[in-house]
């Protein structure tokens, strides 16, 4: 008896782990490829450069990149930077200080589907002397 119950046991655990592993937050993420994003900088804004994770760009190249930040904040400048070359795979948006999607505009030779890039963003003025956060979402 006691070796029957282990066996479902174990049996009811592995199951379990599988369930588990197939419903991370970051895979149902990752599958509607989109992801979030938060910098924060602290004044003065001196090496303010932050990046990301990189990320798969799971659709077909004719699909627009895009950053999605939230809120009112300090100018900020976004681009996307490829993982291979680490050059920038976009054409930088700048001065962003207000809520909504903007396209990135695919370099030459970027943008092909399951290539990796991640966000990078920085105060768009350097000069400021105050500390400053955005986030948001972005996609690849």
């Amino acid at each position: 008896m006691y070796k029957k119950f282990k066996k479902v046991v174990m049996g009811s655990a592995i199951a379990l782990t599988a369930l588990i592993a197939t419903s991370q937050p970051a895979e149902v993420q990752a599958s509607q490829g989109n992801f979030d994003f938060r910098i924060h900088a602290p004044a003065p804004h001196v090496n303010s450069v932050r990046r990301t994770t990189f990320r798969a760009k799971t659709n077909n190249s004719n699909t627009a990149a895009w950053v999605n930040p939230r809120g009112t904040f300090t100018a900020t400048t976004f681009a996307l930077e490829e993982s291979s070359s680490l050059r920038l795979s976009t054409r930088t948006i700048s001065s962003v200080t207000t809520s909504g999607q903007r396209n990135f505009t695919w370099a030459s030779g970027f943008g092909a589907q399951g290539t990796q890039h991640r966000l990078v963003g920085h105060a768009t003025n350097f000069s400021n002397p105050n500390s400053y956060q955005v986030q948001g979402t972005w996609r690849p």
